[in-house]
């Protein structure tokens, strides 16, 4: 893989709208993003390895989330590091691994564990919604959101209270591709003062644009089942235009919404210079969003799915940018502070 470097040094540009921003977070967290705490926790899977413990949780909250009626569940997997011949769980950071459409793959599965041999305890996080069902209305995707962003913090909520001294909380990342990426913009912009940095595969801001324009088979189911109940609805075959029109009128968050350029240095984004299942211009608008000067790596030319296998398959550049972020271990040959391209290599 030939690098092409721009030397192009960043300056951090800082919106004035950035107080105004954090103000709004603290705002809708207290109110529709409101967690209240409360857990009834079970332990689904133990596994013991020799360099980490591996668990499966399931947390049931103690209230009824008042628009969905019921207690909400979350599930997800811990790997907790070993100190070295003893045994014991270490104090170490931890990166919580966000999933794309299809939900936990065998995929993180690899990273988690990975991730916990090699010194950092890994959380592979389940938000427990399908945002992409053909059935899906606005509506059901604005509460599956705040559902997944009230369940992280039920998680994050259970780490605080069950594994402090073993976690340590000033050294959090997140993990995501394609949707996980864009779950990572939402959460980056709204637990701010609990995830310290993140890396964004891949994903993107302007959800109406992308569910309008992408070309991933479930975004196209999901955008024809949408657009046939709407355009039966007013008695006319919509356009597209008129389907994104549809969107930005009903769709309330975006994980633009939520980002400031006071966060430009904690975010590091991987685009795909002709992706079309989160179009380029969307990975963009989450990254502008951010900060124009936040650090990239552009695969030239590489569409969706090239873009986060090229990720998968160099595990070694997600772990060197939190051991980099976390400045704990070997960062060699990292190369954080410049935006950088690449040509793509199939």
């Amino acid at each position: 893989m030939r690098f092409l470097m721009l030397l192009i040094f960043i300056v951090p540009i800082f919106s004035s709208s950035a107080n105004e921003v954090e103000k709004k977070v603290e705002k809708m967290l207290q109110t529709e993003f409101a967690y209240r705490p409360g857990y009834t926790k079970k332990i689904k899977y133990r596994s013991d390895r020799s360099k980490y413990l591996k668990l499966k949780i399931e947390l049931t909250s103690n209230f009824k989330d008042p628009i969905f009626k019921k207690p909400l569940i979350v599930n997800f997997y811990l790997h907790l590091n070993k100190v070295a011949r003893k045994g014991d769980i270490a104090s170490r950071p931890l990166v919580i691994f966000l999933p794309p459409v299809l939900g936990i793959t065998p995929a993180d599965h690899l990273l988690g564990k990975y991730f916990a041999r090699e010194g950092i305890h890994s959380v592979l996080f389940d938000f427990g919604e399908n945002l992409v069902a053909r059935s899906n209305e606005p509506e059901d995707i604005n509460a599956g959101l705040r559902r997944g962003i009230i369940r992280f913090q039920m998680m994050f909520d259970y780490l605080e209270k069950e594994h402090k001294g073993q976690i340590q909380f000033d050294k959090v990342g997140t993990y995501g591709m394609s949707m996980g990426g864009v779950a990572g913009g939402f959460v980056m912009g709204l637990m701010r003062k609990k995830v310290k940095y993140a890396m964004i595969v891949v994903g993107g801001g302007d959800m109406p644009d992308i569910i309008a324009h992408s070309n991933q088979g479930l975004v196209r189911s999901l955008r024809k089942g949408m657009i046939s109940r709407e355009s039966k609805r007013k008695g006319k075959t919509l356009t597209i235009p008129e389907f994104e029109a549809y969107l930005r009128e009903n769709l309330v968050y975006d994980p633009t919404q939520f980002a400031d350029h006071s966060l430009w240095n904690r975010v590091y984004f991987i685009e795909g210079g002709s992706d079309t299942g989160v179009p380029f211009r969307n990975q963009v608008k989450l990254r502008q969003a951010f900060g124009q000067n936040a650090p990239r790596l552009l695969y030239e030319g590489a569409e969706h799915f090239p873009t986060v296998y090229r990720m998968l398959t160099n595990p070694g550049e997600i772990l060197r940018f939190f051991k980099y972020s976390f400045k704990v271990g070997s960062t060699a040959g990292f190369k954080h502070s410049l935006l950088r391209e690449a040509k793509f290599s199939p």
